[in-house]
């Protein structure tokens, strides 16, 4: 399969409500699912919500105390809001250094310009063991062919990056997370409104074959750790020159 390069002149505009996705409420149910198996683990102070799509899920079953919005514009609808809002570039977050226990970054990297800057800037503002969640959309689904169809220029999901789990995996391990968990889901078109059923669900049952995937990773940071040469228990055979000095003015 050939690799399109991760960085691009263009800006891509980031839709901003999940009214664009088919069936998006069923989507959305299904990331909820995923996530509140994994929240009870998720200890901290601040969870950060990245992008229209995280900051409109409606999901709180996590153990952090506060949550942060960042929208690249200010949202003529909030949504399900919660936690404080601010406008920042995704490329460059106005959150400090190790700051943050938890990232919400869904589909995030698919509206990106540069995703590889998107994601040094979360192991940046991401203390160490924090959670990473990442969806996109899969390249060999249904939306994935959708996508290079010229039926569907109108929808704000024709801009999407589609890179591919394996892709953004591989990505991670370079900065160090260990992912913990992998799902596909949504099994139909998420660029069609009309579909059928029985077609939905014969594509349900091939994971690889479905239109998203969540990714949940945690930031792992490895001590540097002195070892001692294996010099260091000879002794030197010869003393230093100010010792000879030393004897020879005695004399």
């Amino acid at each position: 399969m050939m690799l399109f390069p991760a960085k691009i002149p263009r800006k891509i505009n980031y839709p901003s409500s999940w009214e664009c996705i088919s069936r998006n409420q069923s989507v959305q149910k299904k990331l909820i699912d995923i996530l509140n198996e994994f929240g009870p683990t998720m200890y901290g102070e601040y969870l950060l919500r990245v992008g229209p799509f995280s900051q409109q899920l409606t999901w709180d079953k996590h153990s952090l105390r506060k949550e942060l919005n960042i929208l690249s514009d200010i949202p003529l609808n909030p949504g399900n809001t919660s936690g404080y809002v601010c406008t920042s570039d995704y490329h460059s977050l106005a959150v400090q250094e190790h700051g943050i226990d938890a990232i919400l970054a869904l589909h995030a990297l698919d509206f990106s310009s540069d995703p590889h800057t998107q994601l040094r800037e979360f192991d940046r503002v991401l203390r160490s063991d924090g959670y990473l969640i990442i969806s996109g959309f899969n390249p060999t689904s249904l939306s994935g062919l959708a996508n290079l169809l010229p039926w569907f220029k109108h929808s704000p999901l024709k801009s999407a990056r589609y890179f591919s789990a394996l892709r953004v995996k591989d990505w991670l391990s370079l900065l160090n997370f260990e992912v913990i968990h992998t799902e596909y889901l949504a099994g139909h078109n998420l660029l069609a409104k009309n579909q059928k059923s029985k077609v939905l669900g014969r594509f349900e049952s091939l994971s690889f074959l479905r239109s998203m995937y969540v990714i949940i990773a945690r930031k792992r940071e490895t001590p540097l750790n002195l070892v001692a040469s294996k010099f260091a228990k000879i002794k030197p055979r010869l003393r230093p020159a100010a010792a000879h000095l030393n004897t020879a003015s005695r004399r």
